[in-house]
């Protein structure tokens, strides 16, 4: 499996890989680093151990397909990093009370032009 892949996608999966490591250990580790107001909330500690697993798992499905230069591989994970950002930005939004049509229809607009 030697196939070429761009030096860019490469950093930019290096990157990725860093961040998601960093973000999953620490949303384990310390979570009122990452998560201030959410200190002590047992209700968002589900859903800060859920970002945490999705991040540690990127990390280990990005070492794979770097390990493996498999560029079907870092397509797949590109694509679902890409879904879950746009899925987690949505909810916030949502869970922020935004109650503006206009600005939710013009989010998926933006997301939408850049695919």
């Amino acid at each position: 499996m030697n196939q070429q892949i761009p030096r860019w996608i490469i950093g930019y999966a290096t990157l990725q890989l860093i961040l998601a490591l960093l973000f999953g250990i620490m949303a384990y580790l310390n979570r009122s680093f990452q998560f201030p107001e959410l200190v002590g909330n047992e209700a968002a500690s589900f859903a800060i151990a859920l970002f945490a697993n999705r991040n540690l798992g990127v990390s280990v499905a990005l070492i794979a397909a770097l390990a493996l230069r498999s560029r079907l591989m870092l397509l797949t994970i590109f694509i679902i990093r890409f879904a879950t950002d746009v899925f987690d930005f949505l909810f916030s939004i949502l869970g922020q009370g935004v109650e503006d049509v206009g600005a939710l229809v013009g989010t998926l607009v933006f997301f939408g032009l850049i695919l």
